[in-house]
């Protein structure tokens, strides 16, 4: 074998053995080549050293000479054995020869070594010296073992580790019980626990390191004191830096990235960390049970949760530090008390600041810019000073639990004072006070009148309030509401304007005794929305362009009227939850649906008009007890009134016309009524009923329709009676997989098939009158043991067929002036029972042929003809023969 080694720039390039023939002149000529060009070519890459070995295999025949070649990747060529030394004496031997003696004039120098250990073995241990000592341009890998180090120092002083790589171990360094060392210039990675691991070590220095990949810490400070960590760039970890039980430490203008948590500081006090870099951590400043630490002039910037965080940690001070465009806080003070922040820069994170059950924190002259959903947001916080803060774009969130909180007016939103006031009566805010943001809590007897207030998280907020009157006031495309009042009563809001807020331009939540009068909402998600709330009124209101025009949740005895919902995305006015409400003279249009309900009961809807809408009326799931009286569902995309799921309910007087689908629409119902309607021109059916029983249609007229004026499929113990039923394109009513209806007293006329039976059982037709339609009076196909009895089936081109259809009983019914047939029997046991056929080409035609009709007529007018031709001639015979 012969190894060419030490060339560069091979990194991620892959190398098979090649199989190459040579005889042997070639042979002589390529190792020449190969030697001039290869051998001692030294080039490296990232301090790594690869090879090229070469083998030769001569086979049997000795005619040619097999040559195989391949690069090994990242072989380190060991040079030193570890080294091992305990105390004074022992390094003094083996520096012994260097000219050097170990004092901090004269250090002893160990250097230029490639040391590679076994797994269970330290590269370098050194114990219980305090010689000055410099490790230089020394390179480990391996002691990769539990608790074994690449350099493995214990109890000693004054050295200097410089210049280093150490790769692959364990522990990359590993300092317990030792003081005044330094670790600089050093690449430290890829470590199975961390990089550098200090244990009861104090005054230590570790500076201008490359400190990557290390599996758990880049450097972790265990129960050690006054270290300094300057100038380090540090990345891929779970803990960049990672200080525990250890106190008055510096870190400071290091660069620490990717990793879990950036600096993670537990049960530790009196540290510092200034100026340093953190980004693409998940954390960058995580302190948990922590007091008394400083943390100042750091950026931390696009981290995947938040730039700082105080975790049950108190009494920390945060100044002139920059946490932005984090994925969610720039800081987070959660169950942490007595800190201090200042002038810190939080914008463009989803939270600039976020307290939560904290107390006795002081918030002064910090920057919260443009953050997504509040710019200072404080929950269950009491006891905390705000002041001389700017915030842009989303303001102040502050709950009614935050008690005792000075929050003044030099905090500004936007340039405008915050106005945050706590259980105030008799109080008036209005143009004079230009307010930026509007904050109240338990407060009585207000007026808010003539403001606009723009660009702030919820333009008004309102908790614990009574006797409150709004009037007059702009909300303008905040992050969250306009107008919000929660746990409010006795409340007035007229002649506002809520536009462009992202989630509610009027939202009342909690509230009791409330009028929501002649306001303005365009632009928000939900124009007004009412939840858990009881006695509102709702009326002369407009709004469009909203994602819902008006939406009421878990509500009671509301009075929605006379408002004006279109051109919404969704809803012009949704009802989930709702019950014992009126909803009446509303006009919905253009908008996913004019009304929609949701698992609401016992509501009147009365004198609504929603039309030009995708869906006019839809109830969902659980909508009983319902009525809907005079309303208008017109031109809509597909139906008039729509049904699922949906029992006990009333439409009464309502008009459906020119839907592109359905009039009214059931599905999955049961117990409804349909009483008095018009349900005409609309494209499909008059009504559609699917998976229903216990339906009562009754008195409505359904004309006009471009399919049927009744279709059932599935539909079970339902009545159909006294409806006008006329003019639609193919049938009367339609019958499918239907059982136990009954059709009684119906005027059925000008349709292409009266009533069409299609596999439908015990059914009964009872006294309609069935006239003029184009094809069938009467139409039963497969189906069986139905009742058709005491009707009128007339002047249609065919009066009744049952085809294939066996059991069923025809009787007393009239079937005058058919143009075709009156009856044709096609099934098997039907019975025919004084049926009155009149002026029918065919009166009865069964399977065995003709039994009465035009024809049967004529064979009569025939064989009577021909008897009398008979007897007359017998006659003549007779008389002949007596002459």
């Amino acid at each position: 074998m012969i190894k060419i080694d030490k060339f560069k720039n091979m990194k991620n390039k892959s190398f098979k053995y090649h199989n190459i023939s040579f005889n042997k002149l070639e042979l002589l000529i390529f190792l020449i080549f190969t030697n001039i060009i290869f051998n001692e070519f030294l080039i490296s890459n990232e301090n790594s050293i690869r090879f090229i070995v070469m083998d030769f295999n001569i086979n049997n025949n000795d005619k040619n000479i097999i040559l195989t070649s391949q690069i090994l990747e990242d072989p380190i060529i060991p040079n030193h054995d570890p080294i091992i030394l305990d105390g004074n004496e022992q390094l003094d031997n083996y520096c012994a020869g260097n000219g050097t003696d170990g004092s901090e004039l004269n250090p002893h120098i160990i250097k230029d070594f490639i040391i590679t250990p076994l797994s269970n073995q330290h590269g370098i241990l050194l114990k219980n010296i305090d010689r000055y000592l410099i490790l230089q341009n020394i390179t480990i890998s391996g002691a990769s073992n539990v608790n074994y180090a690449g350099i493995y120092i214990y109890n000693c002083s004054n050295f200097n580790i410089i210049d280093s790589e150490i790769v692959n171990c364990y522990f990359g360094i590993f300092l317990t019980e030792s003081i005044n060392i330094s670790i600089t210039n050093s690449k430290i990675e890829k470590n199975k626990n961390s990089g550098i691991y200090l244990h009861s070590s104090s005054y230590n220095s570790i500076s201008n390191n490359n400190i990557s990949k290390n599996v758990e810490f880049g450097i972790i400070l265990d129960n050690s004191y006054n270290n300094s960590i300057q100038f380090n760039y540090i990345r891929k970890h779970n803990y960049g830096i990672r200080i525990q039980f250890s106190e008055f430490n510096l870190i400071e203008n290091s660069e620490i990235i990717n990793s879990t948590l950036g600096i993670s500081l537990y049960c530790s006090n009196n540290n510092w960390i200034i100026s340093c870099n953190f980004s693409l951590n998940d954390y960058g400043i995580h302190l948990e049970y922590s007091q008394f630490n400083n943390l100042t002039y750091n950026n931390c910037l696009f981290n995947n949760v938040m730039g700082i965080e105080f975790y049950y940690s108190d009494s920390n001070n945060a100044t002139n530090n920059n946490c932005s465009s984090n994925l969610i806080y720039g800081f987070q003070l959660y169950h942490a008390n007595l800190n201090n922040l200042i002038q810190n820069n939080a914008s463009f994170n989803f939270k600039g600041i976020n307290l939560e059950f904290s107390n006795n924190n002081s918030l002064s002259s910090n920057y919260c810019g443009y953050n997504n959903e509040t710019d200072i947001f404080i929950y269950s916080s009491n006891f905390t000073i705000a002041k001389n803060s700017k915030t842009y774009n989303a303001g102040y969130y502050i709950s009614i639990d935050s008690y005792n909180s000075s929050i003044d007016s030099s905090n500004l939103i936007n340039d405008l004072p915050l106005i945050y006031l706590f259980n105030i009566s008799s109080l008036e805010i209005n143009y004079y006070n230009n307010s930026g943001q509007i904050i109240l809590h338990k407060c009585d007897n207000v007026v808010i009148n003539n403001l606009t207030i723009a660009n702030t998280t919820t333009a008004l907020y309102m908790e614990s309030c009574k006797n409150v009157s709004i009037f007059n006031f702009n909300a303008i495309n905040s992050i969250h509401n306009g107008i919000f009042l929660y746990n409010s009563s006795n409340i007035t809001i007229s002649n506002c304007t809520a536009q462009y807020n992202k989630d509610a331009g009027i939202l009342l939540w909690n509230c009791s005794n409330a009028n929501v009068t002649n306001n303005i909402v365009f632009g928000n998600m939900y124009g007004i929305g009412c939840v858990e709330d009881v006695n509102i009124t709702i009326d002369f209101n407009i709004g469009f362009k909203n994602d819902h025009g008006c939406a009421l949740w878990i509500a009671e005895n509301l009075n929605i009227s006379n408002n004006n919902f279109e051109n919404n995305t969704w809803n012009g006015l949704y009802l989930g939850y709702v019950n014992l409400s009126s909803i009446s003279n509303n006009t919905m249009s253009k908008n996913q649906y004019g009304i929609q309900l949701y698992n609401s009961h016992f509501n009147n809807i009365t004198n609504n008009n929603c039309s030009f809408n995708v869906r006019g009326f839809a109830s969902y799931i659980d909508v009983n007890n319902n009525t809907f009286i005079n309303n208008i569902a017109s031109f809509n995309s597909l139906n008039g009134f729509e049904f699922y799921n949906s029992s006990s309910n009333i439409l009464e007087k309502n008009i459906a016309e020119f839907n592109n689908y359905n009039g009214i629409r059931f599905y999955d119902s049961k117990k409804n009524t349909i009483l008095n309607n018009t349900l005409k021109f609309n494209n499909y059916t008059g009504i559609y009923i699917e998976y229903s029983s216990n339906v009562t249609i009754s008195f409505n007229e359904v004309i006009l329709n471009s399919y049927s004026g009744i279709y059932f499929y599935n539909v079970f113990n339902t009545s159909i009676y006294n409806n006008s039923i006329s003019d639609n394109h193919y049938n009367g009513i339609y019958i499918s997989f239907s059982n136990f209806t009954l059709i009684q007293n119906n005027s059925i006329l000008s349709n292409k098939y009266g009533i069409y039976f299609h596999i439908a059982f015990n059914n009964s037709v009872l006294n309609n009158t069935i006239y003029n339609n184009t094809e069938y009076g009467v139409y039963l196909s497969s189906s069986n043991f139905n009742n058709i009895t005491y009707n009128n089936i007339s002047l249609n081109n065919n009066g009744l067929i049952l085809f294939e259809s066996n059991y069923n009983l025809i009787a007393y019914n009239y079937l005058h002036y058919n143009k075709f047939r009156a009856i044709e029997d096609r099934g098997k046991f039907n019975t025919l029972i004084d049926n009155d056929v009149v002026l029918s080409r065919d009166a009865i035609i069964r399977q065995i042929g003709l039994i009465f009709g035009y024809s049967g007529i004529g064979i009569c007018i025939v064989f009577f003809t021909l008897f009398y031709v008979l007897i007359k001639r017998r006659r003549n015979i007779e008389m002949q023969a007596k002459i």
